[in-house]
């Protein structure tokens, strides 16, 4: 019941499959929530949307791509700042490669900007390989050779990229030569917005496609009116009107087994219940 398996269960759905989402916690949406503190309400998950990812402006953007194919229109606020307290001060950065080299060398010095610069330069190929087959054309199937041929010419010009997609962003970082102690503190965060884990668990392709929507020309951020947890919501009003079911509150036991061909069948939850696979 996280973004992921929300997006898989809304995807068969709207493709006619019969679909039951199961998820142990009493809601959905995964690392996607928060908490209250008085009238406010914060966010603790992946929580970085740029450059039309939600308002579906991007159509290179694998978000965008997911909210048009399923009609999903969210409501969003649109900013080109954002306020940043860390350790070395308090700052608000314009969304933006060049407006955040100036903050950057200000806070720390010529050097860390001229690693940011090298590394912009690294990522900008990266960027255009990312977006060169979109991630709904691939497909475990032969069908994949009909949805990924249209985008093979522009993605053959980017093939001597795709080597570094999956490996860790760490590896790019230390590959470039960033060294300076506030710039990597500040690329593990942003990979945390984006996936929930530091730069050393992030995929080299998201860190891609921030780079190109979050540092590229005429960048914006984007956010969910109600916070991450109403893209999850969306998600699941989408599952559900497409007739898929979700149940909350429902851990998964076991797999539930045939004796004879040890096929799985179905689950089993914690309190005994039995749910069979059609």
């Amino acid at each position: 019941g996280g973004l992921a398996g929300l997006a898989t269960g809304a995807l068969l759905a709207d493709q006619g499959h019969s679909v039951c989402l199961l998820e142990a916690h009493e809601r959905v949406g995964g690392a996607a929530h928060g908490f209250s503190k008085g009238p406010y309400y914060f966010d603790t998950g992946p929580s970085l949307f740029a450059g039309g990812s939600l308002s579906g402006r991007d159509s290179s953007d694998p978000l965008a791509q997911l909210l048009r194919l399923l009609g999903i229109k969210l409501p969003v606020a649109r900013y080109n700042t954002w306020g940043v307290l860390v350790p070395e001060g308090r700052f608000n950065s314009a969304v933006g490669a060049k407006d955040f080299s100036h903050t950057l060398r200000e806070l720390r010095g010529r050097d860390a900007a001229a690693q940011f610069a090298e590394l912009q330069r690294f990522m900008k190929p990266l960027a255009e390989a990312a977006v060169s087959i979109p991630p709904v054309a691939l497909r475990r199937d032969l069908g994949i050779w009909r949805t990924v041929t249209p985008h093979l010419p522009r993605a053959l010009r980017h093939a001597a990229h795709f080597r570094l997609m999956s490996a860790p962003f760490s590896r790019v970082l230390d590959q470039v030569g960033v060294r300076d102690a506030f710039l990597r503190g500040w690329m593990d965060l942003l990979c945390f917005l984006l996936s929930g884990l530091p730069s050393d668990g992030t995929p080299t392709a998201e860190m891609a496609f921030m780079f190109r929507s979050f540092y590229g020309e005429d960048a914006y951020l984007e956010y969910p009116l109600g916070g991450v947890a109403a893209l999850a919501q969306a998600l699941k009003d989408a599952l559900e009107k497409r007739g898929g079911k979700v149940y909350t509150s429902s851990p998964v036991q076991s797999f539930w087994t045939e004796n004879a061909s040890q096929r799985v069948v179905g689950v089993t939850l914690v309190d005994g219940r039995r749910i069979k696979a059609s």
